[in-house]
């Protein structure tokens, strides 16, 4: 009886080595899982910062395209000021091309008395009427031939401002919608990334803690985070 004893209590030994290798591996394994668990929570964390500087660049031309809109902006009223300005000065260009022209009209062609009251008249006479239509003439001499031209090639800078304003609010368009796309990707991504986390995480929690349960919670602006709960 004695040495059956023996046998029995010598074999206490072996089971606790058994079951210290088998905690060794297990955690061993954990030690693994914990590791692949950094490594993803680093890829996501990479791939967030990565989305955040394709955001940043985005905010950048859009800024840059609001800036260059502003200038457009202002470079549009200021050529409608002077659309304007060209407009009133073409009318009273007109009016008073409607005023000449009437004037030449109401002269009318010389009658023959007129024609030989002219040739009957003395020079010194003739070069004071001729004296006094070219002091008539000079009273014009202000008026800018060239308006007509500065309104068509304003006209024309005006319509390529409007074409090119309409291609940047097309352009600011397509930016808007392609960050809110990403926005939508990136949350996509990290919701789903951290469902995975979290999974291995309980899983890892429960075998290191056979009794107790352990999960993460997200930290966003509206709540504290959360942290492994036994």
């Amino acid at each position: 009886a004695a040495k059956g004893g023996a046998a029995e209590g010598g074999d206490a030994p072996g089971d606790e080595a058994d079951a210290a290798l088998d905690l060794r591996a297990e955690l061993e394994r954990c030690d693994r899982e914990v590791e692949r668990t950094g490594a993803l929570v680093e890829e996501l964390q990479g791939s967030r910062d990565e989305k955040q500087a394709r955001i940043d660049e985005i905010e950048r031309a859009l800024e840059a395209t609001r800036e260059q809109e502003r200038r457009l902006a202002e470079g549009l009223e200021n050529a409608r000021k002077m659309h304007n300005k060209l407009m009133n000065k073409k009318t009273v260009l007109l009016q008073t091309k409607e005023q000449k022209t009437l004037a030449i009209q109401n002269l009318g062609v010389l009658s023959r008395e007129e024609l030989d009251e002219a040739l009957q008249l003395a020079e010194p006479e003739l070069r004071r009427r001729l004296q006094a239509v070219n002091d008539d003439l000079k009273r014009f001499s202000h008026v800018n031939k060239k308006a007509l031209d500065q309104y068509v090639n304003f006209s024309e800078q005006r319509q390529a401002l409007i074409k090119r304003k309409e291609e940047l609010d097309r352009d600011s368009a397509s930016i808007t919608q392609l960050i809110e796309t990403l926005d939508r990707q990136k949350d996509e991504a990290i919701v789903r990334t951290f469902r995975g986390v979290s999974k291995n995480f309980s899983d890892v929690f429960r075998e290191l803690v056979p009794r107790g349960e352990g999960r993460l919670v997200m930290k966003t602006r509206a709540a504290p985070a959360g942290g492994g709960r036994g």
